[in-house]
């Protein structure tokens, strides 16, 4: 008898870890589509949407397409075929995202279109930020700095909706200074994959071309471009007393409140990553389900039709209130700030 009990416990214990395993295979798979990873709040995004859809009884899949349309094409099909139930998408190019959605539709895949628009397409739910408020955050910053004098406008790279959202926010608070002849625009251009080292290159092509004066103020479209064109103005003193600029990023990058602190970058627009992410998992899971999206309060015309959309708020931050903010969120160490 002892012994059946015994072989009886066994099989139990047998029989509870392969429906473990059973349970844990068939855990709802959801996706998160990043564009690179070079960028460093990236990193963020997919950290916490892995948490979040753990927390939610999900496999949170995250892949980045180093800035290759076909790739992230490519990865699409791939999610798709490892039986992911949505792709919530950073596209590389918005323009061409929609084929993409389309796959997506064609398999019975929902999508969610994630920090940005994509444009032209049925995709079902945007989360994201007011990219027009990022823009008039960063001008509105520069201008209560350096109310007149000549300005340098740094975009985003042109193929991504949100760089020229970014560029009409800028644009509309700029446009009275402009009119009444304040501010001038003496070099407005967009950045390639928002990379730093091209922004080094345009500001230093500048700095050494025909104008040879640094502007008053450096409307950069994210840290990242920010940090190039610090670069190429402290380069341009050749080791005499640096007068930096006004210079605007947005994503608290480590890099860039580093360089906050530091009294060289002058602000950022911190993107609360953490909620965005943990949104967009939330989001994709009661898609899946079939329940009821809550939190919408905001649509966003794509060109094809209006996306309900959740939008999340937006916080300039410098170095008077970035451990109030950034720091006090937890967003990043205080050890990782103030070197």
């Amino acid at each position: 008898m002892n012994k059946r009990v015994k072989i009886s416990s066994v099989l139990l214990v047998v029989f509870m870890l392969l429906n473990s395993c059973i349970q844990e295979s068939e855990k709802m798979k959801i996706a998160l589509m990043l564009p690179t990873l070079n960028i460093s709040r990236f990193h963020k995004d997919s950290v916490f949407f892995v948490k979040e859809a753990e927390k939610l009884g999900c496999e949170g899949l995250v892949v980045s397409a180093d800035n290759n349309e076909q790739l992230q094409f490519d990865q699409a099909k791939e999610l798709i075929d490892k039986g992911a139930k949505v792709l919530i998408i950073a596209a590389v190019n918005s323009n061409t995202a929609g084929l993409m959605v389309r796959m997506a539709i064609d398999k019975g895949v929902k999508t969610i279109s994630y920090d940005g628009v994509l444009n032209n397409c049925d995709v079902d739910y945007c989360i994201s930020f007011d990219n027009e408020k990022i823009g008039e955050l960063m001008a509105q910053y520069a201008v209560s700095k350096a109310p007149q004098g000549e300005y340098v406008i740094l975009g985003g790279d042109k193929s991504n909706l949100n760089a020229i959202q970014i560029r009409q926010g800028q644009e509309k608070v700029l446009a009275p200074y402009i009119a009444q002849g304040k501010i001038k625009v003496t070099f407005d251009t967009y950045v390639e994959n928002w990379n730093r080292d091209e922004a080094y290159m345009i500001v230093k092509r500048y700095l050494n071309g025909l104008c040879g004066k640094v502007p008053a103020a450096v409307i950069g479209a994210n840290d990242e471009i920010g940090l190039g064109a610090i670069k190429a103005v402290e380069e341009y003193y050749h080791g005499e007393s640096v007068v930096l600029p006004v210079v605007t990023g947005q994503d608290a990058s480590v890099d860039g409140c580093v360089s906050i602190v530091e009294g060289k970058q002058s602000m950022t627009v911190y993107k609360p990553i953490i909620q965005l992410a943990s949104t967009a998992a939330e989001v994709a899971v009661k898609l899946a389900k079939g329940q009821k999206i809550e939190g919408i309060n905001a649509t966003t015309n794509n060109g094809y039709k209006d996306i309900p959309t959740i939008l999340i708020n937006l916080i300039s931050v410098d170095k008077q209130n970035i451990e109030s903010t950034v720091i006090a969120d937890g967003f990043l160490n205080k050890a990782d700030v103030y070197k």
